[in-house]
């Protein structure tokens, strides 16, 4: 078992390292800021930098990220050792383009990539401790980490990732006290501090995870755990609490305020100023969106959660799991609900339903449950990884406003040099077949991890559920195929703007002519 954990482990961080953004939007940008301006400056202002991103905000005079503060604390001792020990102190630390790119990309393999490989071993252990055959949970294991787009914010600075490392952490950590894995006193109580520690940090790193530690809390509260574990889970809470309190008070003068109450950006402001913190209730029409749409559909980019919906009602059944099933049950149902009444719930410039990615560790026992390696299985599985890989050697930051990324966008982009980088491409626009051959890599490390692990008697889906999966995966591949955008002028300039923009950034003149070329196609 050992040997197929490696292996899983290595498949995941090879093709998660093995890819790098050539660009970093405003999103990315505003956490780059806030380390750069800890490590290089001693101030939590990003005032040297701030012309060049729109998450920002201004209080007295001073600008600050509005993005929290998780990520980046946990960047500080990286960047510092890269920043003095790696690159050196003649590489200037506060410059237009904020961090050395050698220094971004290495403080995102380790804080970001990192957690991702290991959360796919702690899925593959909390998996085999609820009895899932070590083949089926192998499955659920690789579905989520090459066929959701947990993939590609491995690659991306974003938060997302981090935070669903460490609140699912926080749950497994629960789940195999209340099971028995830590009776002992004094370690029973060091692991509910750290479930506590874990819950905190993955708020720090995306607020609305909030929402999903508090079901935590009331997973730990009502378990048949010690009550010293308990009280500790609570004080690791707090503790991370109150750093964010202090944190805010410090920046934007009290503990209860964060930067998106004081947005520089003007236009932020509606998704912020109305309901509670910006969330209305819940639209019919956002829902089926996040769920189904072509652009920002969970179950269209990632059609292999089916699986994750038929195996709900295999988990409902185990009495012995129930308290579980609830907290597998809540956390996307309360996902689903927050954002269907969030009016800034596309993500912006993204691939897929990003607000989602926390959420998704929390369906792959009820995928393990279901998904038996058969031929519906793979059928999904395979839509899944292709959508996943387009994003992955392309593009994965899209406008809203496109309706169909993977034909319209990513694709146009990849013929025309548009693409990821890659450590087998050598870091270079364009070279897509180095891409192709780390997914290659990564598909022989998956197959060789199965080997050796009996193949448990199959299971057999009711005949409904198979009509609907066939049916969705037909609804999948004709949408990919026919669906486009009213405007076809908006799809041309973003095009041209991505082009353009990672032209100037790596000076490269195959991107310039290709920018070029899509400016043309508007006259």
């Amino acid at each position: 078992m050992v040997r197929t954990q490696g292996l899983l482990f290595a498949a995941l961080f090879f093709t998660a390292a093995g890819f790098y953004q050539p660009m970093d939007y405003d999103n990315t940008k505003s956490r780059f800021m806030l380390l750069s301006a800890v490590v290089d400056e001693g101030r939590l202002s990003i005032d040297s930098n701030q012309e060049y991103t729109i998450d920002k905000a201004i209080v007295n005079g001073h600008y600050y990220s509005i993005k929290p503060m998780g990520l980046p604390l946990l960047s500080i001792p990286i960047y510092w050792f890269v920043r003095h020990a790696v690159l050196g102190p003649d590489i200037p630390g506060v410059v237009s383009h904020i961090m050395d790119p050698e220094a971004r990309y290495l403080v995102r393999v380790v804080t970001v990539s990192l957690p991702f490989a290991f959360l796919g071993l702690i899925l593959f252990q909390f998996l085999l401790s609820c009895g899932v055959p070590a083949r089926h949970a192998l499955w659920a294991c690789l579905a989520y980490g090459f066929g959701t787009i947990a993939l590609n914010h491995a690659t991306i600075y974003s938060g997302h990732e981090t935070a669903a490392f460490f609140i699912f952490s926080s749950f497994s950590i629960l789940f195999q006290i209340s099971r028995g894995g830590a009776s002992a006193g004094g370690r029973s109580t060091a692991l509910g501090l750290l479930a506590g520690l874990c819950a905190g940090v993955a708020v720090l790193c995306d607020y609305m995870v909030v929402i999903y530690a508090v079901i935590i809390a009331v997973y730990a509260l009502t378990s048949k755990i010690r009550g010293a574990s308990k009280a500790a889970f609570i004080m690791g809470a707090i503790l991370c609490a109150v750093s964010l309190a202090v944190y805010d008070q410090i920046c934007f003068g009290s503990p209860w305020s964060t930067g998106y109450s004081h947005l520089a950006f003007r236009p932020f402001q509606e998704y912020t100023s109305k309901g509670l913190f910006g969330i209305l209730w819940p639209d019919p029409r956002v829902l089926l969106a996040l769920l189904g749409s072509v652009s920002r559909g969970l179950l269209f980019i990632s059609p292999v959660l089916l699986f994750a919906l038929a195996g709900l009602a295999f988990l409902y059944r185990r009495a012995h799991y129930r308290r579980e099933f609830w907290v597998m049950t809540l956390i996307p149902a309360a996902a689903l609900v927050i954002y269907s009444g969030y009016p800034g719930w596309h993500g912006g410039w993204t691939f897929g339903p990003r607000y989602l990615v926390p959420v998704l560790p929390f369906l792959v026992l009820p995928l393990a449950l279901a998904a038996d390696g058969g031929p519906w299985f793979l059928l999904l599985l395979g839509l899944s990884v292709v959508q996943v890989a387009c994003a992955q050697l392309g593009w994965p930051h899209t406008a809203p406003e496109i309706r169909n990324p993977i034909a319209e966008f990513i694709l146009p982009l990849i013929r025309m040099g548009g693409t990821s980088l890659s450590l087998l491409g050598g870091g270079q626009p364009g070279a897509i077949l180095g891409g192709i051959f780390q997914y290659v890599i990564a598909a022989v490390l998956s197959a060789l991890a199965f080997q050796g692990l009996t193949r448990p008697r199959p299971r057999r889906l009711p005949r409904t559920w198979r009509f609907g999966m066939g049916a969705w995966a037909a609804y999948v591949v004709l949408a990919l195929l026919l669906v486009r955008s009213p405007d076809a002028a908006i799809v041309r300039r973003s095009r041209w703007l991505v082009l353009n923009d990672t032209a100037l950034t790596l000076r490269s003149p195959l991107l310039q002519k290709s920018a070029m070329l899509e400016s043309l196609k508007d006259r």
